[in-house]
């Protein structure tokens, strides 16, 4: 029993750009292995949470979060916890899922002085809870949770009419606290050179570095950078950047597995080869 946490850092490649259906993607498909292979007692942690980047084309996939209404993705909250803001007459809808036994449903969101309206958590299409978003600056992430009966539901999310936009970041759609769960940093466009060289942004430099050591229980990341950088950024350059992406990780999690994808393009750099390989020795 426990919580182990698979991380994903990658780009459109990761992010599963040109899928038709969301569970094919390959950090999916490798959760769902590592689960097969080394199961703990607890549900799928995946479906529940929002994905990055809701308004890329691959946002039409099958298995994934809906949305209707007026609606933009904001990467405020941090790694791992994607945020999607919901303007007044938009909802958020997850796919159904089952849940074997009456547990609890956690709800993340996030304050923020632009989006500080009242969220609604409907489950089957009756509000269940009212959460007050208010905020005065770029707030934390929040976190909550309401009673769910066993049985198959659907949950969805809105901001209360007459009040403000809302933030909601995911719904852990499990049937216990422990189990594998993914966390999902798989951005269309990513490079390693936007995670290192951004450190007032949230996807990058020091508050990348804070999200991910904030992440719980992580046993293993995969970094899958590079594609992008072959076209801003030099062997040598991706080379240091994507050891201090390992880095951060290797910083917040120094009992973690690292397993870095390097583009072909680019393994030329053996110094890069040999202090991942460093990493697991």
């Amino acid at each position: 029993a426990g919580t182990v946490g698979l991380l994903v850092i990658a780009d459109s490649k990761g992010a599963g750009t040109g899928l038709t259906n969301y569970v094919d993607r390959w950090q999916n498909r490798l959760a769902a292995l590592m689960r097969a292979r080394f199961p703990i007692t607890g549900g799928d942690t995946m479906r529940g949470l929002i994905p990055a980047n809701m308004s890329d084309p691959y946002n039409a996939m099958s298995g994934r979060p809906t949305t209707t209404g007026t609606t933009y993705p904001v990467d405020t909250a941090g790694l791992g916890y994607n945020t999607l803001q919901l303007e007044l007459g938009s909802v958020l809808t997850f796919p159904a899922a089952t849940w074997p036994a009456a547990s609890t449903l956690p709800i993340g969101y996030h304050t923020h002085y632009g989006a500080n309206g009242t969220l609604q958590v409907l489950i089957d299409g009756v509000v269940q809870t009212e959460i007050n978003c208010a905020g005065t600056g770029e707030g934390a992430p929040m976190r909550t949770s309401i009673p769910i009966t066993a049985g198959t539901h659907t949950v969805s999310m809105r901001p209360k009419a007459g009040t403000a936009p809302v933030r909601p970041m995911y719904i852990e759609q499990r049937s216990a606290s422990t189990g594998w769960h993914l966390y999902d940093a798989a951005r269309p466009g990513l490079a390693a050179r936007h995670v290192v060289d951004r450190p007032g942004a949230p996807q990058g430099g020091s508050s990348f570095a804070a999200a991910v050591a904030g992440l719980p229980s992580v046993r293993l990341a995969v970094v899958a950078l590079g594609a992008n950088d072959m076209t801003i950024s030099t062997p040598a350059q991706y080379g240091a950047d994507i050891r201090a992406v390992v880095g951060m990780v290797k910083a917040g999690h120094p009992t973690a597995g690292v397993v870095v994808v390097l583009p072909a393009a680019l393994t030329d750099d053996s110094a890069v080869v040999d202090d991942v390989q460093a990493y697991h020795t």
